[in-house]
């Protein structure tokens, strides 16, 4: 086997290796799309259509109706809104994470089966003790009751704010009612889901520890009923919602009015009390931890979500030294690299000899191209004595793969970018940096900067990596510097200003080391 060989071979493991990864950015942004398929029938949610008649979502009349009366509530994290017609939750809106002209962040859909709404009593005037409840540091907690009679009966929602969190304390007393089982809504979605939004969406129900992962575009026609459910959720990108009940209840997920999904517990005659726990709000594991509610496994786990929240640390970490994301970007960026240094070092080490000795290798490829067992006795031979390891070359890479998919993930959902400025053009981390648009027959074509910065330093650093090959490997090299670059590059045009920000300072650093090291070696 020649040195050209050996370089050939090499090229194509890296090769192989972007294409790894360039198949598995594309799997991610597959999963964004809603799948085709039904849900797993071994769930814990039982797919027998259910008769809408007993349990049916509220009416176009319940959820379109003007509110009576709004009744706001002010707390530090968030601005809410209820209508006392059906004592419902009509706007919650988060006061942090906002983008450019957003004046907060809505986390309930429009024109949606609002929560806290109860089946045949939407209509129903509620009268509030409170109008109006503005909480503060003074005022960490307090609560607003509404009140109305149905019939010879009483219904009483009693909410229950806390400053410093998002979770509201929810308490339902219907007593003196006898009619049938009727359903309490704890949100809807919309379906199908619609490419303008962009979320990642799904559905969630916890039953007997197991945990229904279900998206909108799968319900049809049908109701879902789910037994002794401990929670109901809705996740999207940014957004978790979740109604929680103090003990397990039945539930059901069925289609709506106008296409959505409306997700509802059960109320049983007799269950004349019931308390919950309501969150909208950030879908981040350290919030939802300070919230003290025991829904661990409603967010992603594993190996490379754990190293995802740990870099997510590092990152919070270098944003109280310098408050701007984008520095603590570029400081996490730099970290990385000095961690790996030393494998990097080795791998350029290796590389140079290996370019020194192709010569050599060259001679031998001719002296012994009748003999291959002895030629591969000779390469082996200096390799040893030159202490030369060609997997060494690949080892960086490998090495760094699970690192740059968890920032991938984290640069990807993590709320904290969202609206966050860096500088000069990059106004949100979260999102493609528009520097400005091109006016084309079939509409707008985004002018995303970053993306052609991440090609161009790649593809000098690529030319870094060929210098001083020669032959075929020089010629296979050569094709690699091109088509890596372009490929990435449209792989990843559309991806979060924070991430190609990310990537393109590592390209900056590696061609620095790469000149530094290369002078010294």
């Amino acid at each position: 086997m020649t040195q050209s060989d050996n370089t050939g071979k090499r090229a194509l493991v890296a090769f192989g290796l972007s294409m790894l990864v360039i198949i598995f950015f594309s799997y991610l942004q597959m999963k964004h799309q809603p799948p085709k398929t039904v849900p797993n029938q071994t769930s814990p949610v039982d797919s027998t259509a259910n008769p809408v008649s007993k349990i049916s979502p509220p009416s176009r009349e319940e959820t379109s109706l003007p509110p009576a009366k709004e009744v706001i509530v002010e707390t530090g994290l968030y601005r809410a809104v209820f209508d006392a017609r059906g004592g419902r939750l009509i706007s919650l809106g988060l006061k942090h994470y906002t983008r450019k002209n957003e004046p907060r962040l809505e986390t309930l859909l429009p024109d949606s089966s609002y929560p806290f709404g109860i089946e045949g009593e939407n209509e129903i005037l509620f009268v509030p003790d409170k109008e109006r409840l503005v909480l503060s540091s003074a005022q960490t907690s307090d609560a607003i009751t509404f009140r109305a009679r149905k019939g010879k009966g009483t219904i009483t929602k009693k909410f229950t704010f806390d400053n410093r969190k998002y979770g509201i304390a929810f308490e339902l007393a219907r007593e003196g009612l006898t009619e049938e089982k009727t359903t309490l809504t704890a949100f809807s979605s919309p379906q199908p889901l619609t490419k303008s939004r962009g979320d990642i969406e799904e559905i969630l129900a916890s039953s007997s520890g197991k945990v229904s992962r279900i998206r909108p575009g799968t319900i049809k026609n049908e109701a879902h009923q789910i037994s002794g459910t401990g929670y109901l959720g809705r996740k999207t990108q940014y957004i978790l919602t979740f109604l929680k009940p103090e003990k397990p209840l039945d539930a059901t997920i069925s289609e709506g009015t106008a296409g959505k999904v409306v997700s509802s517990f059960i109320l049983k005659p007799g269950q004349s009390k019931e308390n919950f726990y309501f969150y909208s709000g950030p879908a981040d594991h350290q919030v939802l931890t300070k919230e003290g509610v025991d829904i661990g496994e409603i967010l992603p786990t594993g190996p490379i979500v754990a190293l995802s929240r740990f870099i997510l640390g590092i990152l919070t970490f270098f944003h109280r030294l310098l408050p701007n994301w984008g520095v603590a970007i570029i400081l996490l960026t730099f970290l990385f690299k000095i961690v790996f240094f030393p494998l990097t070092r080795v791998s350029l080490r290796t590389m140079k000899t290996m370019q020194k000795l192709q010569p050599y290798m060259k001679d031998l490829s001719k002296k012994y191209k009748n003999n291959p067992q002895a030629m591969q006795k000779e390469i082996f031979g200096i390799y040893r004595q030159y202490r030369i390891n060609p997997l060494s070359g690949c080892l960086p890479m490998l090495v760094q793969v699970p690192i740059f998919i968890s920032i991938f993930i984290l640069l990807r959902t993590a709320i904290v970018l969202r609206g966050a400025k860096f500088c000069l053009w990059i106004n949100d981390l979260s999102m493609p940096d528009k520097l400005f648009a091109l006016n084309l027959r079939g509409g707008e074509f985004p002018v995303n900067l970053l993306p052609f910065l991440m090609g161009g330093t790649m593809f000098f650093q690529q030319k870094l990596s060929s210098a001083g090959t020669t032959g075929m490997a020089a010629e296979q090299q050569k094709m690699m510097t091109f088509l890596m670059p372009v490929m990435l590059t449209v792989f990843l045009y559309n991806l979060p200003a924070g991430l190609m920000l990310y990537w393109t300072v590592t390209n900056l650093i590696s061609i620095a080391e790469q000149e530094i090291n290369t002078r010294r070696l």
